[in-house]
């Protein structure tokens, strides 16, 4: 091993049996006691006599579309899931989407499923006017039915089981 031609008294090298100073020591996490935290606002899970898949139309689909895209299986409804709208403001491939456009008759209806704890928020609702402000235009050009609060989307943590998407499915399309 070579010498030091000149040794700087200011300079200090720590040796690997020397204790590290607190200052430059990684910071130690407390390990948690007690059970994980549950979120207030997550969905129940379906019971398991439902055979949810997650899947529609080989898309991912939560459990409220997935039970309302059973429910016009059932009936025999014909439906594209996640219909992407292209809009001036979005960029190509990153079009505003709708749950659903259900072909009624020869009638393109568009239908929206939504969850509270995603579509019940204030600041959600702000955003969803303005994508319908986008989007209506878009739809009566394509020869589709424009977005309507009253018409267009579900109730709330709608469907809940298969039974209520038909009643739905049967309320919407067939007036029973």
């Amino acid at each position: 091993m070579p010498k030091l031609v000149y040794k700087d008294p200011f300079i200090r090298v720590p040796q690997w049996h020397e204790k590290v100073p607190v200052e430059v020591e990684p910071y130690k996490y407390k390990k948690r006691t007690g059970s994980p935290l549950k979120p207030q606002l997550a969905p129940d899970t379906a019971p398991p006599d439902e055979q949810l898949s997650g899947y529609v139309q080989g898309q991912p689909a939560s459990k409220l579309e997935e039970r309302f895209a059973k429910a016009l299986e059932f009936y025999g409804i014909h439906f594209r899931f996640q219909y992407e709208v292209p809009s001036v403001y979005s960029l190509p491939g990153e079009g505003k989407v709708i749950d659903f456009i259900v072909y009624d008759g020869g009638i393109a209806t568009p239908i929206e499923v939504g969850a509270s704890y995603i579509h019940g928020e204030t600041t959600r609702k702000e955003s969803e006017r303005e994508r319908t402000a986008l989007i209506n235009p878009v739809l009566m050009n394509l020869g589709i039915l424009p977005l309507d609060e009253n018409n267009s989307y579900l109730e709330l943590d709608h469907p809940t089981s298969i039974e209520d998407a038909k009643r739905i499915v049967r309320e919407k399309f067939f007036n029973i």
